[in-house]
């Protein structure tokens, strides 16, 4: 303990000899000449009074100079013990039970010398205390490691427990990655790791989406484990009706095969298709007997066709981008070679055009005949003949010369959620027209120009729509350099989800709706079910004032009723996670006496990738264990681990000292005190006489 002060302390040398002298003059020194004053008092008392008068004075000096004091504070902080059980539903309840059981009669033992922290997980890490809901359906160990690594961070771990089988179907091979902690990795090996006698399909290879009338693969994997001598029976369903099988014998113990069926996309819509081998008595596990692959079947691609006035490498950005999603077909011209046909036509892209006249001639049929329109300005297009288009931009000034410009989004633009970027501020310059310009009527700007470090008001994407005539216009060239510097730099293509989504605004065909639902067609089971709405006005103008509500209907025809939100100028609803199975649904809104509705359905798809292998992998665990300085404990070794836990060397506790600052003004007895010794003070004065 130190006695400090927060102003300086070397008053306290004056101020005793100036408390003594005050209660010297008070009491003596003035007695030599006021006698009648303290004649009759004793030298005892006169001693006394002036003590008290001292010692209050004094105290009261010692509290101006605010002292304080300093305590050293020593606290033992326990290692922490990290203990992580797997609930997957790979995992019986028997495994689980047989882990909690032995965790809880350890625990008060345990946390004897650690800080125990106990979570559950499968694909994801629930809070300490918290079950895992249905984040059971994977199991994600580079969750744990990322868990252990961030949760844990430059904290003190002496151990860590991961309870599991071994079994990984998501995320990073956690083999791979660092545990940033001095305390052993200690695995409690749960499940079996004898082989069983089972079929398993392990894979199905399909396009998500093909076209009527054409002919398409299902490749199907499996693998046949103890069943040498018997029959495996493949058989393919759509929409729950046979459609082709095939029989073939397993010769050996270990097998893994593959067949291919060849069928015709002959049905418009999702198609479910179902794969299913026959289970054979001795299967145990016949979960991962069947397996699901929904394909898009549609009437015929979208046509896109891109005129360019001369080679450019936008133009190979372009179709390139465009091309990653398999509904477009896109074919590409020099606008002299082109034919100008136009039939079957659903989108056009104009780049750099026109120059003259006599480009303004050829595409003015793009025009009259109100093809959607996406076009790419570069310098060289005549202003004069580009507005005679009326592609939806006007010009108020304009110059020959040429501006470096990147781009920010503009976050009032609806007419379809664009692809977010936190990085589109360090993408190159694009090289823009400078000028005066802005978008005709109700056209919304989708990405403004960003001059160096300023964010300007002027566009560079726009959308502009005139009694249903679609257009888009981009008022720079180098989209090229954006979509080669993402790759390098991120890894990621913001670029080609730009121009898909681009496209599929402007090219789809759509009736003119008062309400419009944004739905899933296909959802895995456990992920939530989204939905996004759109009400218009007598002058299709977006208003959300209406109330919006959705009916669910499942195959048992069991209905949910739901409310959606408001969400900006539109709605929102989140229906959480349903069972796997087919369901209808029917939005609904009535405003000012008028209904209008949208109907549709969605698949929801069982999620099996915890049945597909349930044999554990106690050597996936060992090498896991060993790589961070820890073993496996198996089945009736739980007393090791225990022993181990408790006579870990490198588990020790850390002690952190502190200095506590306590200001003695804030001592309450200091006070009463001093307050005390006044007034016994002025007590003897009154008592013997004092006026």
């Amino acid at each position: 303990m130190e006695l400090s002060f927060e102003h300086s302390p070397y008053w306290l040398i004056l101020a005793l000899p100036f408390a003594g002298l005050v209660a010297w003059w008070i009491y003596w020194f003035r007695n030599r000449w006021e006698s009648d004053r303290f004649e009759d008092w004793s030298a005892a008392l006169k001693s006394a009074t002036s003590l008290l008068r001292a010692t209050v004075l004094f105290a009261l000096i010692f509290l101006l100079l605010e002292p304080f004091v300093i305590s050293m504070l020593n606290e033992v902080e326990k290692p922490l013990l990290l203990v992580y059980a797997d609930e997957s539903v790979s995992i019986t309840a028997e495994e689980q039970n047989r882990f909690s059981t032995w965790f809880e009669g350890q625990k008060e033992a345990l946390g004897q010398k650690y800080d125990v922290h106990y979570r559950r997980f499968g694909s994801e890490v629930a809070r300490e205390g918290d079950s895992i809901g249905n984040s059971n359906l994977n199991t994600d160990y580079s969750k744990v490691v990322e868990s252990i690594n961030e949760d844990h961070y430059n904290q003190n771990v002496g151990a860590i427990i991961v309870a599991t089988d071994g079994i990984q179907n998501l995320g990073q091979d956690p083999f791979y990655q660092d545990i940033n902690q001095s305390g052993p990795l200690e695995v409690f090996a749960l499940g079996d790791s004898v082989i069983q006698p089972d079929f398993e399909i392990t894979e199905i290879l399909n396009n998500d989406l093909v076209f009527l009338g054409n002919k398409f693969q299902i490749k199907v994997r499996y693998k046949a484990k103890r069943m040498q001598g018997n029959l495996a029976w493949l058989t393919l369903f759509k929409n729950g009706k046979k459609v082709d099988g095939v029989a073939s014998e397993i010769v050996n113990s270990l097998e893994a095969r593959e067949y291919i069926f060849e069928l015709e996309a002959d049905q418009i819509g999702l198609n479910r298709f179902t794969l299913s081998i026959e289970p054979h008595g001795d299967e145990k596990n016949i979960s991962n007997n069947t397996a699901e692959t929904f394909i898009d079947v549609l009437d015929n691609r979208t046509q896109v066709v891109i005129i360019a006035k001369a080679p450019h490498p936008d133009v190979a950005a372009i179709k390139t981008a465009i091309e990653t999603n398999d509904q477009y077909e896109v074919k590409v011209h020099l606008l002299e070679d082109w034919n100008e046909d136009l039939e079957a036509i659903d989108l056009a892209i104009l780049h750099g055009i026109p120059t003259d006249a006599n480009d303004l001639n050829r595409v003015k049929a793009i025009r009259d005949k109100q093809i959607p329109v996406l076009s790419i300005v570069t310098p060289s297009i005549s202003w004069v003949h580009f507005q005679r288009l009326n592609l939806g931009l006007e010009f108020k000034t304009m110059r020959t010369t040429t501006d470096m410009a990147s781009a920010w989004v503009n976050d009032g633009f609806n007419l379809f959620k664009a692809p977010e970027n936190e990085n589109l501020h360090r993408f190159p310059p694009l090289n823009v027209v400078f000028g005066d310009y802005n978008l005709l009527g109700d056209g919304q700007v989708l990405l403004n120009q960003r001059i160096g470090s300023i964010n300007s008001d002027r566009p560079l994407m726009g959308f502009t729509s005139t009694e249903g005539w679609k257009r888009a216009i981009v008022l720079g060239e180098g989209w090229w350099k954006w979509r080669l510097f993402e790759r390098m730099e991120f890894d990621a293509d913001w670029t080609d989800k730009m121009l898909v989504k681009t496209v599929q605004y402007l090219a789809l065909k759509q009736k003119r709706t008062r309400l419009a639902i944004e739905a899933p067609e296909k959802i895995d089971e456990g992920v939530e079910i989204k939905f996004e709405g759109e009400y218009y006005n007598e002058s299709y103008e977006l208003n959300n004032d209406g109330d919006l509500r959705m009916v669910i209907k499942d195959s048992l025809n069991i209905e949910q009723d739901f409310r959606f939100l408001s969400s900006g100028n539109g709605y929102k609803l989140n229906v959480g996670a349903l069972a796997p199975g087919s369901y209808n649904w029917q939005a609904t809104i009535q405003v000012e006496g008028e209904s209008f509705n949208q109907s549709g359905e969605f698949l929801v798809a069982e999620n099996k990738a915890e049945f597909v292998q349930t044999t554990a992998d106690f050597n996936f665990l060992s090498r896991w264990a060993n790589k961070n300085g820890g073993e496996v404990f198996y089945n009736g070794q739980e007393g090791g681990l225990a022993a181990k836990l408790q006579n870990l060397d490198t588990a020790k506790p850390v002690i952190h000292t502190s200095k506590e600052w306590l200001s003695i003004i804030e001592w309450k007895w200091i006070a009463l005190l001093i307050a005390f010794f006044a007034a016994l003070e002025w007590f003897l004065r009154k008592y013997n006489g004092y006026y």
